[in-house]
């Protein structure tokens, strides 16, 4: 008997991690206008002690690992934000490159000057709270890191 059933392909890293992001209830969709907007009304300071208080960045990238962030190497703790973000559909574009004595990103957007403010924050606190040094310059539609290795 011949079998003629089409094998179903792999998920994609992406994909399993939306599939764990499911039962996240802590998370809510929505639409990209009205995010940009409350952003750019929201306030900054509050904003900015919630995502460090509550260890959101940390908390993704723990659960898209399995493990602690103190359990994850730096390679894999970058990995993990820049799956995160592309997940996020905040990015137009994030690119991430291993400069040897540091890492890169490169992250493009259209959401404005306070987004910016806002994620360069967030992200450089997460290193900075690991121990790991980070500099990082943002305008109003791009955000240049470097995480340094040691």
């Amino acid at each position: 008997m011949e079998n003629s059933s089409k094998q179903i392909p792999e998920l994609t890293l992406e994909e399993k991690y939306w599939m764990r992001l499911r039962q996240a209830k802590s998370l809510v969709i929505i639409e990209k206008t009205a995010f940009k907007l409350l952003i750019e009304t929201a306030d900054i300071q509050l904003l900015s002690e919630l995502f460090i208080r509550d260890k959101t960045i940390e908390y993704t990238i723990e659960l898209y690992f399995q493990k602690s962030l103190e359990e994850c190497s730096l390679k894999e703790i970058v990995n993990g934000l820049v799956i995160n973000l592309k997940i996020t559909n905040w990015l137009d574009t994030i690119d991430h490159a291993d400069c040897g004595s540091h890492y890169k990103l490169i992250i493009t957007h259209d959401l404005g000057f306070t987004f910016a403010r806002l994620l360069t924050i967030w992200i450089d606190n997460m290193f900075k709270n690991n121990g790991i040094k980070v500099e990082s310059v943002y305008s109003a539609k791009t955000i240049f890191t470097k995480i340094f290795k040691n």
